[in-house]
């Protein structure tokens, strides 16, 4: 056989001996002595088109056969094993988006996968249509929707007259003037004069960075009753003085249970939630409540953060867990929110350079007691509302006695559509480090499917120089939820699942809770084995592993529990039980991150632990 040397455009001859391919001769199909020879020609392979039928390579003789070369191995084909099936190749069918007011619609419809042309079927036929033959004209408004919100307002409550509101259309549209229907909400001012002012007072305030990369603060409270007018007033310098912005507050009703000694007493109340885009590094007093009543916190100084920070200037943020306060004495509990407030006094009072305190869940030790809430965050009330708290959930604040959605009520984040009923997850970056929020809560306590694809996107596409991972439930521990083999199922189904993620994508710590107990894993590497430190100065250089971090209870439930379980201690660089009011502080600083695992009580704190990483690259 002579050689095959292809050229665009031309078909080149081959003559093969043929007598392992074919029993008769070319031109001699009735048999004889003829020698058993066909000269084939190569037909270049070719695409398949709506417009015409495509083919693989093939070799082709001036007498019809057709034969193909695989692995140097020749077999005589039909023209219908060769050919590659022209016209349109349809997709499933697209279903139909349906138009609203401000939004065309699109038909139903399928696309080529070849040329891209749009159809429609009508019966078993496609048609070809243009975009156009798809759109649905947009619905008109229909106004009937009753927001509260400042868009809307037509007038403010007399002391004749409750406040109005015009109708809104689901899109946001409204009409003005006298075409415009309005409705009615709350009270006249006379009214609210004779109303009990204290059922109106806030409680359970909390501080958030609804959105830090942009500067925007989250603000919630609750009240016991159907607010009146609720609004943050918040104004530049040190004192609201007449200079300030009054920002409506959304709200909505919850419901929860108190504390009775014959049983439980379920009581609602509502929530009420504000978003405040503040300037940047900027001094600001505000204080929450009630216009109309009258009834408001005492003012608060906040300096804004820097959303233009990055990991080369120095900055600080606390981390705290499991402060699993309960509520007075008079309904139930113990008081430890005076263990949770020696913590907030350092974090706050001491360290005034901290931006934010990152919980990682058990705020309250039965979140389903408002007045757990109530009397925790109101009686640390003067250090959280100075500072922002960035959480997730834990156990007590869903699954534990009841509990439900209670951290959504308490705090307010930007966070992806979700179901938050058990908790949630969200991210968020400030000062070159991407935060990373996890919900382990979820499905039995573990990440559904759904929030797996999201943190792996997450860690896909992060920026940002430093990753740091939160979640409730550790996955590396010295204490009985991450070494006794009859609690740690949970922590060895995240370690299968999880470690060998964060470490493909370069998480540098992960924080967590549940577990009392102070401890630091070594650099922790895909395989869970861990890799030797390169310590230079305090500092873990280039670490080969991701750190897994518990910095302790900032409360004081376990009562002197927190005996260390036997546990691989080639794992472990620091291990402590601790039953004092625990918390951390870590210094971000160009190319390395300082960690203070510190403890308090009400007369003062010290350093338990010391530690950092640095990258030189």
């Amino acid at each position: 056989m002579k050689k095959l040397n292809p050229v665009s455009g031309l078909i080149t001859a081959i003559i093969i001996t043929c007598s392992a391919l074919l029993t008769t001769a070319c031109g001699n199909e009735g048999g004889g002595n003829a020698a058993h020879i066909h000269e084939y020609s190569v037909v270049a392979a070719k695409s398949a088109t709506c417009e015409a039928d495509g083919n693989v390579e093939y070799y082709k003789c001036s007498c019809g056969d057709v034969a193909v070369k695989t692995d140097g191995v020749w077999a005589k084909k039909t023209l219908s094993d060769v050919t590659i099936a022209g016209g349109h190749k349809y997709s499933a069918e697209i279903g139909e988006i349906e138009s609203t007011c401000d939004k065309n619609g699109v038909k139903a419809h399928y696309e080529c996968e070849r040329c891209g042309g749009l159809f429609v079927k009508e019966g078993n036929e496609y048609k070809k249509v243009n975009a156009e033959n798809l759109a649905t004209a947009t619905k008109n408004h229909v106004f009937d929707q009753k927001k509260i919100a400042d868009k809307y307002l037509v007038s403010e409550a007399t002391e004749t007259a409750a406040q109005t509101f015009v109708y809104s259309c689901v899109c946001g549209a409204k009409i003005d003037g006298a075409d415009a229907h309005t409705f009615t909400v709350g009270k006249t001012l006379a009214e609210y004069e004779t109303a009990d002012e204290n059922l109106y007072e806030p409680s359970s305030f909390t501080l958030s960075l609804y959105d830090a990369e942009n500067c925007v603060y989250g603000f919630t409270w609750a009240v016991k009753t159907l607010p009146a007018r609720p609004i943050v007033k918040i104004g530049k310098g040190n004192s609201l003085g007449g200079d300030y912005t009054e920002v409506r507050a959304d709200y909505a009703e919850a419901s929860s249970y108190e504390y009775a000694p014959g049983g439980d007493k379920s009581i609602n109340y509502y929530v009420c939630k504000a978003e405040i885009e503040l300037e940047a590094n900027t001094d600001y007093v505000y204080t929450v409540g009630d216009k109309y009543i009258g009834k408001f916190t005492e003012e608060t100084k906040i300096k804004s953060v820097d959303p233009e920070l990055t990991a080369a200037t120095n900055w600080r943020f606390a981390h705290v867990s499991d402060s699993q306060a309960e509520g007075n004495v008079e309904n139930g509990g113990t008081g430890t929110g005076a263990a949770y407030g020696a913590a907030l006094r350092c974090i706050v009072n001491d360290h005034t350079n901290n931006k934010f305190i990152l919980h990682t869940g058990d705020f309250v030790e039965y979140s389903k007691y408002e007045s757990y809430w109530a009397n925790m965050l109101g009686e640390n009330f003067a250090r959280i509302a100075r500072m922002p708290v960035m959480a997730l959930s834990g156990n007590h604040e869903t699954t534990y006695k009841n509990g439900s959605n209670e951290t959504f009520r308490h705090f307010d984040y930007k966070i992806p559509s979700q179901n938050t009923e058990l908790g949630f997850y969200y991210s968020f970056s400030y000062g070159g480090v991407k935060f990373i929020m996890l919900n382990t809560n979820e499905t039995g306590g573990r990440l559904s499917d759904g929030q797996y694809a999201w943190l792996e996107n997450e860690l896909k596409n992060k920026t940002e120089k430093w990753t740091i991972v939160s979640m409730h439930n550790p996955m590396y521990s010295v204490g009985k939820w991450g070494s006794d083999p009859e609690k740690n199922s949970l922590t060895l189904a995240y370690q299968s699942r999880l470690k060998g993620l964060f470490a493909e994508y370069k998480v540098d710590i992960v924080l967590q809770g549940h577990d009392h107990m102070v401890s630091r894993t070594h650099p922790i590497k895909a395989d869970g084995n861990a890799s030797a430190e390169n310590v230079e100065n305090g500092y873990i250089v280039n670490p080969d592993g991701v750190i897994y971090v518990m910095n302790g209870p900032a409360g004081d439930q376990e009562k002197g529990r927190t005996s260390i379980y036997p546990h691989d201690e080639s794992l472990y660089a620091y291990a402590e039980g601790s039953s004092a009011s625990s918390w951390a502080e870590f210094e971000v600083s160009g190319d390395s991150i300082k960690v203070y695992v510190k403890t308090a009580n009400l007369s003062g704190g010290k350093t338990l632990h010391t530690w950092g990483i640095k990258k030189t690259a």
